[in-house]
């Protein structure tokens, strides 16, 4: 059975897919939106890692309209 664990916080989202049997992770993902510049990150099997970082979302505020 593969397990999915998240974390989420008010600026970031944290997850981790884990293989219960084989009690091994599979993959992991973040998302951190608290500055001017939000980043994900995805880490896979092997350690295979895919960072990006976009621009002018981050640090949204929501206003009435």
């Amino acid at each position: 059975m593969r397990v999915l664990l998240l974390n989420a916080g008010s600026s970031s989202l944290k997850c981790t897919l884990l293989d219960s049997a084989t009690q091994s992770v599979i993959g992991r993902a973040s998302a951190d939106w608290a500055g001017s510049v939000t980043r994900y990150e995805w880490t896979g099997p092997g350690d295979e890692r895919d960072p990006e970082e976009v621009t002018g979302f981050g640090g949204m505020r929501w206003a009435p309209a």
